[in-house]
């Protein structure tokens, strides 16, 4: 019984580290990446404000320009957190040791279009999620 029981310590132990998470991490974030684009593509359709979605090494995050009243400005750096409807800021940190595209910048406009800065696709490990420009679809991974 004795030994049974180390036995299976010793395999409860060793199986978490057999088997990589790293497939699902990458999986997983890009999948999250995709989810924001979705959404700022609807925030920037549904305020009338255009929202800018960078993706870089550390993560990616959504920002607006400051508003003005009721309005946003026309104009101006990006520097407002978008938030989701819970009040969370859309946002997100790259998991350790998955590779990322340079840094892309896609502005989503009111009208359903999106301004690609860097690329129209961001490349997380072996994953892919790209915007269309004219329709601002957003595909993958």
């Amino acid at each position: 019984m004795i030994v049974i029981a180390v036995l299976a310590i010793v395999v409860a132990l060793s199986v978490p580290r057999g088997f990589n998470r790293d497939a699902f991490a990458a999986r997983g974030y890009a999948l999250e990446v995709a989810s924001a684009a979705r959404l700022s593509r609807t925030i920037a359709g549904a305020s009338g404000c255009a929202v800018q979605l960078t993706i870089d090494a550390s993560g990616y995050r959504a920002r607006q320009r400051r508003r003005l009243g009721t309005h946003c400005a026309a104009t101006g750096a990006f520097n407002s957190a978008v938030s989701r409807s819970d009040g969370t800021t859309i946002q997100g940190t790259r998991p350790t040791g998955l590779a990322a595209s340079g840094t892309l910048r896609w502005t989503f406009n009111s009208d359903n279009t999106v301004q690609l800065t860097g690329g129209n696709s961001a490349s997380l490990g072996t994953f892919t999620v790209s915007a269309d420009p004219q329709t601002g679809l957003i595909s993958g991974p």
